[in-house]
């Protein structure tokens, strides 16, 4: 099944490589074999390929790490954004895959540690894992239950370009994907206009959780117990001129993460949705279904902890690639979660783990899934 996912998506992940060039040694699944491996072993991809070439046969073909950063750095750092949003995007065209339509979106930014020499595209955040030099990512998820493939992710350097990575995700995963988009979420670090007018311009509606402040804290604080509110075209600090929002506010779900230590019983998103002529059902709606954004976070740390081997370069183009492609084995792990309990009497009766994921992509016969006419299960 690894071998039919790698057939699919290996088209979008490729090189541009002459194939019948006399220089021509490595394919591309070759590439993503020794990435998958470090990642299993958590380790560099020098140490990487001298263990995957003791482990394997000579039939297997190992590029040295030279060679797989040398591929990397010859694209710039969008186009390496496309060629992981179209592999997801024709992972997603296999049938069962996709969730229901409209496809909702969460987008967040997530940092990962660096311990190398100071770089002008880190940033400081809490210590941990004895650093506090990060390089920061925004994620573009899809948020659903079951199936939260992590759909683009690139490295920004500041947080201005918060709303101008996610225009151009948002823009890629148009391009690219054969499903309706419906409605993006996001915390309360998006709370900004630029993040706002970005997805009023890309005619996308957005769920964004509001600071306790200004209208939404207004509202929040004139709340009875379990009781939802709303209201159209209010300002807020993010934005300038007569352009406006509509908030509504509604009691924090007991089983959403931290509700316990929350101070405020209600939690107040801002968006486009008309929150005043609606039912309370369509505000409690909007309410529970955003508790779908904050297991994407979970998502995204088993991405970054799981499916990523470690990165040593400063260069934003291989560090790009190394997220790009454990993107994909995240996705991959995801969509077999889906997949395979059909062929194991039921989901009570399955388990599958993230390294048997990478064991499998390590292992995999890409070749065979290529010219085989029916599923190897």
């Amino acid at each position: 099944m690894v071998g039919e996912l790698l057939a699919l998506t290996m088209p979008a992940l490729g090189f541009d490589r002459d194939q019948l060039a006399p220089n021509y040694q490595y394919r591309t699944e070759d590439f993503y074999r020794l990435l998958a491996h470090i990642a299993l072993e958590d380790c560099y991809a020098a140490n990487g390929a001298k263990l995957l070439r003791w482990q394997t046969d000579d039939a297997v073909a190992v590029p040295p790490p030279a060679t797989l950063r040398s591929y990397a750095r010859e694209y710039e750092v969008e186009e390496l954004e496309a060629k992981f949003i179209r592999g997801t995007c024709r992972l997603l065209e296999r049938e069962e895959l996709l969730p229901e339509e409209p496809v909702h979106l969460a987008y967040d930014i997530t940092d990962v540690p660096w311990y190398g020499d100071d770089h002008e595209w880190t940033s400081g955040g809490r210590q941990s894992s004895n650093t506090t030099s990060y390089w920061k990512y925004a994620v573009l998820s899809v948020a659903a239950p079951n199936r939260r493939y992590v759909l683009g992710a690139t490295p920004i350097k500041k947080e201005n370009e918060t709303a101008d990575a996610l225009r151009r995700l948002i823009r890629r995963v148009s391009t690219y994907a054969d499903f309706e988009l419906g409605h993006v979420y996001c915390d309360r670090g998006m709370y900004r206009g630029d993040v706002v007018t970005t997805c009023r311009e890309e005619g996308i509606d957005f769920l964004i959780q509001a600071k306790d402040t200004g209208a939404p804290g207004e509202l929040l604080e004139g709340l009875d117990d379990d009781e939802p509110d709303g209201e159209n075209g209010v300002r807020f600090a993010g934005f300038t001129g007569r352009d406006q929002v509509n908030v509504f506010a509604h009691p924090i779900h007991e089983g959403e993460i931290g509700s316990e230590a929350r101070e405020k019983e209600h939690v107040a998103w801002i968006t486009d949705y008309d929150v005043e002529d609606v039912p309370d059902e369509k505000l409690r709606k909007y309410a529970y279904q955003f508790r779908d954004r904050w297991q994407v976070e979970t998502a995204i740390r088993q991405l970054k902890h799981d499916f990523q081997g470690r990165c040593g370069s400063s260069k934003r183009a291989v560090r790009t690639f190394y997220f790009g492609a454990a993107q994909m084995f995240y996705n991959y792990w995801t969509a077999l979660k889906y997949e395979l309990p059909y062929h194991f009497g039921g989901r009570e009766n399955f388990q599958l783990t993230a390294t048997d994921v990478l064991h499998a992509i390590r292992e995999a016969d890409v070749e065979r899934a290529r010219t085989g006419t029916k599923r190897i299960i």
